[in-house]
């Protein structure tokens, strides 16, 4: 086949029933390793989830301040995506547009 020819083929997202949703509270992106000196086209999407500690009923402020003092809560990884800076964009602005179709008058 040659460059010049192309195929088109239809594609569609299929849905696993048994695939439950996890939840994310946490998001991080981070540019890719540079190869050469050079600038990565690559960004790392980590999605988490951090379990908020326990706090007993009747715990005071100043009884919870001195809990977690010094304590670090771990974010759980959810998935990890590697995307381009065209996907990335991409990304940004699909979200944008749902926002925006949904009524959000926060996008900016």
């Amino acid at each position: 086949m040659s460059d010049a020819q192309q195929v088109q083929v239809q594609a569609h997202w299929s849905a696993n029933p048994f695939d439950v949703p996890r939840p994310v509270n946490q998001v991080m992106v981070q540019a890719g390793v540079s190869v050469n000196g050079g600038q990565s086209d690559e960004f790392v999407m980590t999605l988490g989830f951090l379990n908020p500690p326990v706090i007993a009923p009747g715990t005071t402020p100043e009884q919870l301040m001195q809990q977690l003092e010094g304590q670090t809560i771990p974010i759980i990884p959810v998935g990890q995506f590697a995307l381009t800076r065209g996907r990335l964009v991409e990304l940004k602005n699909l979200i944008s547009q749902v926002l925006e179709e949904s009524g959000g008058s926060d996008v900016a």
